[in-house]
């Protein structure tokens, strides 16, 4: 049983329970409407990583005292693209050592590793991605920005 209230269509399904349905523009078909606790999760998926300091980032390895700056591609899971969010990858030596000369730091952004391991940094980053999760992009990047930098961190429009 289907019936009409304004634009909201309704319908019984087989248990006699309501459906809100309404009218798809694609032919006239019928399509059903989602409640509130239905909003499809956008969960966030490393798609890429690069470095504008080596040309061949997957390759790429150093122990010892090194910092990289690393370029994360990540969007929404099963879609095309992303935004850009960047890190910098340091050993634990490179630390120890701004500590001693500097006397402290406040990083953000920074991911310490003993080595550089593009196998080890992709897992770390994957894993964080899968935790990422909203009911829009915007919720999703500015989670991811609490660990990295976001390409539209202040980004405001005019």
């Amino acid at each position: 049983m289907v019936a009409t209230s304004g634009s909201v269509l309704l319908a019984l399904n087989e248990n006699s329970t309501p459906i809100n349905l309404h009218k798809s523009r694609f032919k006239g078909a019928i399509a059903p409407l989602r409640e509130p606790s239905q909003v499809d999760v956008i969960i966030a998926e490393l798609k890429s990583l690069s470095s504008p300091d080596t040309t061949d980032l997957p390759t790429y390895y150093a122990d010892g005292e090194f910092a990289i700056l690393v370029e994360a591609e990540i969007g929404e899971r099963g879609r095309e693209g992303g935004d850009l969010f960047s890190l910098t990858v340091a050993s634990t030596k490179w630390i120890e050592a701004k500590v001693l000369s500097a006397g402290g730091l406040l990083p953000r952004a920074f991911l310490i590793v003993s080595s550089f391991d593009y196998r080890q940094v992709w897992d770390t980053l994957e894993r964080y991605c899968r935790r990422c999760t909203g009911e829009s992009w915007d919720i999703v990047a500015r989670q991811l920005s609490r660990v990295m930098l976001w390409e539209f961190e202040d980004y405001r429009e005019r």
